[in-house]
């Protein structure tokens, strides 16, 4: 931009206006140059979003990854990411991709995404996670009611009226294994190592 005279440039910065700024100054032939500036803008963070890799019920001590991302904003970006009200860990992010943390939550939990950059505004939080964790599936079958429907046993969950499960030990196929046992139920169909089934 030419000036006539002295006087100060303003105008409303955006991001893309970062950058080295330098003024030069003429009266014919003679032309003075000042020395660089170096000038950041940072722009304010977006309100992060907290989501997570299950699309169904999270197994008690199963890893799960958390993501926290903020789309807009100068980077680096620090996250932290909390866990029931408290910070479990924190990252810093040179690029606007999601921050991922690893848990292996035991019980319900609460997560919640923590953000903040070189700009003066306040941090940004995010909408709270709420992820629903079940317990060690121990045995599966039918209903005694005869419509088919399968129910599963959890460890740490409340059992069905009149039910009762308990473990103890069974042979199935020459091997001993663990299995659960459900009264007040059909058959059932126990796991066994290696991920297969055998009737009971």
């Amino acid at each position: 931009m030419i000036m006539s005279e002295s006087q100060n440039f303003t105008r409303i910065a955006s991001a893309r206006d970062s950058g080295t700024y330098t003024c030069n100054a003429s009266m014919g032939k003679v032309v003075k140059r000042s020395s660089g500036v170096q000038i950041t803008v940072c722009e304010m963070l977006s309100k992060p979003r907290i989501f997570y890799d299950s699309s169904s019920e999270v197994i008690k001590g199963q890893t799960i990854a958390v993501s926290c991302q903020s789309i807009n904003g100068t980077v680096p970006i620090s996250y932290h990411l909390l866990k029931a009200n408290n910070i479990l860990e924190s990252r810093d992010m040179t690029s606007n991709e999601p921050a991922v943390f690893k848990d292996n939550p035991t019980k319900d939990v609460e997560y919640q995404c923590i953000v903040d950059n070189c700009h003066s505004h306040t941090e940004m939080a995010s909408e709270v996670l709420w992820v629903k964790v079940i317990g060690e599936l121990l045995c599966c079958g039918k209903k005694s009611c005869g419509l088919g429907a399968l129910l599963h046993i959890f460890k740490g969950l409340g059992l069905p009226r009149g039910v009762v499960c308990t473990s103890g030990w069974y042979l199935c196929k020459g091997h001993k294994h663990v299995a659960a046992r459900a009264q007040g139920l059909g058959k059932w169909v126990q796991k066994i190592s290696g991920g297969s089934w055998c009737g009971q």
